[in-house]
Protein backbone atom coordinates (compact mmCIF):
# COMPACT_ATOMS: atom_id res chain seq x y z
CA UNK A 1 0.00 0.00 0.00
CA UNK A 2 1.92 3.14 -0.93
CA UNK A 3 2.14 6.07 1.71
CA UNK A 4 -0.23 8.95 1.96
CA UNK A 5 1.69 12.12 0.52
CA UNK A 6 1.86 13.88 3.46
CA UNK A 7 3.73 11.05 5.56
CA UNK A 8 6.16 11.65 2.80
CA UNK A 9 6.73 15.05 2.88
CA UNK A 10 7.35 15.01 6.62
CA UNK A 11 9.32 11.84 6.52
CA UNK A 12 7.06 9.62 8.32
CA UNK A 13 5.79 5.55 7.30
CA UNK A 14 2.16 5.24 7.39
CA UNK A 15 1.26 1.78 9.67
CA UNK A 16 -1.57 0.53 8.97
CA UNK A 17 -1.40 -2.78 11.12
CA UNK A 18 1.03 -1.98 14.26
CA UNK A 19 1.98 -4.56 16.43
CA UNK A 20 -0.33 -4.68 18.91
CA UNK A 21 -3.43 -4.69 17.02
CA UNK A 22 -5.07 -8.39 17.09
CA UNK A 23 -3.04 -8.83 21.10
CA UNK A 24 -6.74 -9.19 23.19
CA UNK A 25 -7.43 -7.08 26.23
CA UNK A 26 -4.74 -4.65 24.75
CA UNK A 27 -5.23 -0.82 25.09
CA UNK A 28 -2.95 1.09 23.25
CA UNK A 29 -3.86 4.12 24.90
CA UNK A 30 -3.66 3.22 27.95
CA UNK A 31 -0.10 2.84 27.90
CA UNK A 32 0.21 6.63 27.49
CA UNK A 33 0.18 8.03 31.50
CA UNK A 34 0.34 11.79 32.08
CA UNK A 35 3.82 12.94 32.42
CA UNK A 36 3.26 16.63 34.20
CA UNK A 37 6.77 17.74 33.44
CA UNK A 38 6.46 18.06 29.82
CA UNK A 39 2.63 17.78 28.88
CA UNK A 40 1.43 20.52 31.82
CA UNK A 41 4.43 22.32 32.58
CA UNK A 42 6.92 22.58 29.89
CA UNK A 43 3.73 21.73 27.31
CA UNK A 44 0.33 23.61 27.88
CA UNK A 45 1.76 25.91 30.44
CA UNK A 46 5.02 27.32 29.19
CA UNK A 47 4.04 26.90 25.46
CA UNK A 48 0.49 27.54 25.19
CA UNK A 49 -1.24 29.28 28.20
CA UNK A 50 1.96 31.69 28.78
CA UNK A 51 2.08 32.72 25.16
CA UNK A 52 -1.68 33.72 25.25
CA UNK A 53 -2.02 35.37 28.30
CA UNK A 54 0.92 37.41 27.47
CA UNK A 55 -0.52 38.22 24.18
CA UNK A 56 -3.70 39.28 25.66
CA UNK A 57 -2.20 41.64 27.91
CA UNK A 58 1.23 42.22 26.41
CA UNK A 59 4.83 41.36 26.98
CA UNK A 60 5.72 44.62 28.97
CA UNK A 61 2.50 44.61 30.98
CA UNK A 62 3.58 40.66 32.20
CA UNK A 63 7.07 41.36 33.07
CA UNK A 64 5.83 44.22 35.02
CA UNK A 65 3.49 42.34 36.75
CA UNK A 66 6.32 40.03 37.64
CA UNK A 67 9.21 43.13 38.58
CA UNK A 68 6.40 44.71 40.57
CA UNK A 69 5.34 41.46 43.18
CA UNK A 70 6.58 41.80 46.24
CA UNK A 71 8.65 39.22 48.22
CA UNK A 72 7.11 36.84 50.06
CA UNK A 73 8.82 33.59 51.73
CA UNK A 74 8.62 30.59 49.37
CA UNK A 75 7.61 32.63 46.71
CA UNK A 76 10.47 33.31 43.89
CA UNK A 77 10.73 37.03 42.78
CA UNK A 78 11.54 37.59 39.22
CA UNK A 79 13.15 40.73 39.26
CA UNK A 80 13.39 41.10 35.06
CA UNK A 81 10.30 39.44 34.35
CA UNK A 82 9.76 36.39 32.79
CA UNK A 83 9.89 36.98 28.73
CA UNK A 84 14.12 37.36 29.25
CA UNK A 85 14.19 33.38 31.05
CA UNK A 86 15.73 31.41 28.15
CA UNK A 87 16.03 28.19 29.25
CA UNK A 88 13.33 26.97 31.81
CA UNK A 89 13.54 24.47 34.04
CA UNK A 90 10.74 22.35 35.89
CA UNK A 91 11.36 24.49 39.03
CA UNK A 92 10.94 27.53 37.09
CA UNK A 93 7.88 26.81 35.48
CA UNK A 94 6.02 25.56 39.06
CA UNK A 95 7.40 28.99 40.25
CA UNK A 96 6.00 30.99 37.80
CA UNK A 97 2.46 28.87 38.24
CA UNK A 98 2.40 30.15 41.82
CA UNK A 99 1.75 33.30 40.95
CA UNK A 100 0.49 33.47 37.42
CA UNK A 101 -3.18 33.42 38.04
CA UNK A 102 -2.29 36.42 40.64
CA UNK A 103 -0.02 38.42 37.48
CA UNK A 104 -3.37 37.74 35.25
CA UNK A 105 -6.08 38.57 37.73
CA UNK A 106 -7.58 41.92 36.81
CA UNK A 107 -5.71 42.09 33.39
CA UNK A 108 -7.60 39.65 31.51
CA UNK A 109 -11.25 39.13 30.77
CA UNK A 110 -12.47 36.40 33.45
CA UNK A 111 -13.22 34.31 30.86
CA UNK A 112 -9.55 33.54 30.25
CA UNK A 113 -9.27 32.52 34.05
CA UNK A 114 -10.56 29.40 35.19
CA UNK A 115 -8.78 27.95 38.31
CA UNK A 116 -9.62 24.96 40.32
CA UNK A 117 -7.35 23.07 43.14
CA UNK A 118 -6.69 19.48 41.94
CA UNK A 119 -5.92 16.38 44.59
CA UNK A 120 -7.29 13.05 44.53
CA UNK A 121 -10.75 13.79 45.62
CA UNK A 122 -11.40 16.20 43.21
CA UNK A 123 -11.17 14.38 40.08
CA UNK A 124 -15.17 15.21 39.58
CA UNK A 125 -13.75 18.68 39.67
CA UNK A 126 -10.61 18.66 37.45
CA UNK A 127 -13.39 16.94 34.67
CA UNK A 128 -15.46 20.19 34.95
CA UNK A 129 -12.54 22.32 34.84
CA UNK A 130 -11.63 20.75 31.84
CA UNK A 131 -15.51 21.28 30.64
CA UNK A 132 -15.12 23.94 31.51
CA UNK A 133 -11.95 25.36 29.11
CA UNK A 134 -12.96 23.42 26.64
CA UNK A 135 -16.63 25.33 27.01
CA UNK A 136 -14.57 28.94 26.78
CA UNK A 137 -11.21 27.96 24.77
CA UNK A 138 -13.04 29.99 21.82
CA UNK A 139 -11.84 33.43 23.84
CA UNK A 140 -8.15 32.93 22.37
CA UNK A 141 -9.70 32.36 19.09
CA UNK A 142 -11.79 35.67 18.85
CA UNK A 143 -8.94 37.24 20.47
CA UNK A 144 -6.68 36.45 17.71
CA UNK A 145 -4.40 34.95 20.17
CA UNK A 146 -4.53 31.43 18.14
CA UNK A 147 -6.03 29.71 15.04
CA UNK A 148 -6.90 26.19 16.52
CA UNK A 149 -6.95 23.69 19.41
CA UNK A 150 -5.57 20.80 17.89
CA UNK A 151 -3.26 20.05 20.65
CA UNK A 152 -2.16 16.69 21.52
CA UNK A 153 -0.93 18.17 24.67
CA UNK A 154 -3.99 19.97 25.48
CA UNK A 155 -5.97 16.54 24.12
CA UNK A 156 -3.79 14.68 26.51
CA UNK A 157 -5.41 16.23 29.69
CA UNK A 158 -9.06 14.66 28.85
CA UNK A 159 -7.27 11.64 29.66
CA UNK A 160 -5.74 12.34 33.03
CA UNK A 161 -8.29 11.72 35.13
CA UNK A 162 -8.93 7.75 33.74
CA UNK A 163 -5.36 7.83 34.12
CA UNK A 164 -5.60 8.83 37.82
CA UNK A 165 -7.92 6.55 38.58
CA UNK A 166 -6.42 3.28 37.23
CA UNK A 167 -2.46 3.85 38.30
CA UNK A 168 -2.77 6.94 40.90
CA UNK A 169 -1.71 10.15 41.33
CA UNK A 170 -0.18 11.55 38.47
CA UNK A 171 3.23 12.50 40.05
CA UNK A 172 3.99 8.70 40.27
CA UNK A 173 5.08 8.43 37.19
CA UNK A 174 6.29 11.87 36.51
CA UNK A 175 8.93 12.34 33.65
CA UNK A 176 10.93 14.83 35.81
CA UNK A 177 12.82 12.45 38.17
CA UNK A 178 14.08 10.53 35.07
CA UNK A 179 15.06 13.80 33.02
CA UNK A 180 17.79 14.14 35.30
CA UNK A 181 18.68 10.72 34.39
CA UNK A 182 18.21 10.89 30.70
CA UNK A 183 21.04 14.13 30.87
CA UNK A 184 23.68 12.18 33.01
CA UNK A 185 23.53 9.28 31.18
CA UNK A 186 22.55 9.76 27.64
CA UNK A 187 23.52 13.61 26.98
CA UNK A 188 26.57 13.61 29.24
CA UNK A 189 27.92 10.27 27.27
CA UNK A 190 26.75 11.45 23.84
CA UNK A 191 29.07 15.08 24.41
CA UNK A 192 31.61 12.82 25.89
CA UNK A 193 31.16 9.87 22.38
CA UNK A 194 32.75 10.88 19.00
CA UNK A 195 29.77 11.42 17.83
CA UNK A 196 29.52 8.90 15.36
CA UNK A 197 28.38 5.34 14.99
CA UNK A 198 26.57 5.86 18.47
CA UNK A 199 24.26 2.51 17.69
Amino acid sequence: MPHPAKTDQYGLCAIYQPFWHNLPHCNIFGCFTPDILHQLHKGVFKDHLVKWCTQVIGKVEVNACFKAMSSYPGLRHFKKGISFVTQWTGSEHKEIEKIFIGILAGAVCPEVLTFQLHTSKTLTKLKNCLKMFHKNKDVFVKLGIHEHFNIPKLHAILHYVESIHSLGSADGYNSESPEHLHINFAKAAYRASNKCHMM
